[in-house]
């Protein structure tokens, strides 16, 4: 194999990569986006999945990418950075609902909104997933799950 056939494989790869994060983003917005639909009406989508594609690019992705480099992200983990995604810019921005609607409608709001972002998050982390290597400390399966359990691979 020749030098340029290597480079050639890594930048597919890169390629690759790029791609479906790109999908996993559009996927993310489109998944919060149906879902707000459902709940105030079809004609809301176009503005709903460009607000979700915003939320999904400026706060999502820099949530993913730090818990990238922490370590291999897990669903939990995408489902915990899309709820903050989605619940963080409507809590800030929407304080004055305190005053209009109290409290518990107030919750109700940054709630819904970290729901539609958790369900979009949860879209980007399992799409993203396949780009990633294996890790070799994670056991897969319920037969990983015996061993630990009942110490089945250890030695007399």
């Amino acid at each position: 194999m020749t030098e340029g056939d290597d480079g050639m494989t890594a930048g597919l790869s890169t390629f690759r990569t790029i791609i479906l994060h790109a999908a996993g983003l559009i996927l993310a917005a489109s998944v919060a986006a149906g879902l707000s639909a459902t709940v105030l009406g079809v004609q809301v989508l176009p503005f709903a999945f460009v607000v979700a594609l915003l939320h999904a690019i400026i706060l999502g992705l820099p949530i993913y990418l730090v818990r990238r480099v922490n370590g291999r992200p897990r669903w939990r983990t995408a489902l915990k950075g899309g709820f903050a995604a989605g619940a963080i810019p409507i809590g800030f921005f929407g304080l004055a609902l305190v005053f209009q609607e109290g409290l518990p409608g107030y919750l109700s709001v940054v709630a819904m909104a970290g729901g539609l972002g958790a369900a979009g998050g949860l879209a980007f982390g399992l799409t993203v997933r396949s780009t990633l290597p294996p890790d070799p400390t994670e056991d897969v399966g319920a037969a990983s799950y015996t061993r630990r359990r009942f110490a089945l691979d250890a030695t007399p």
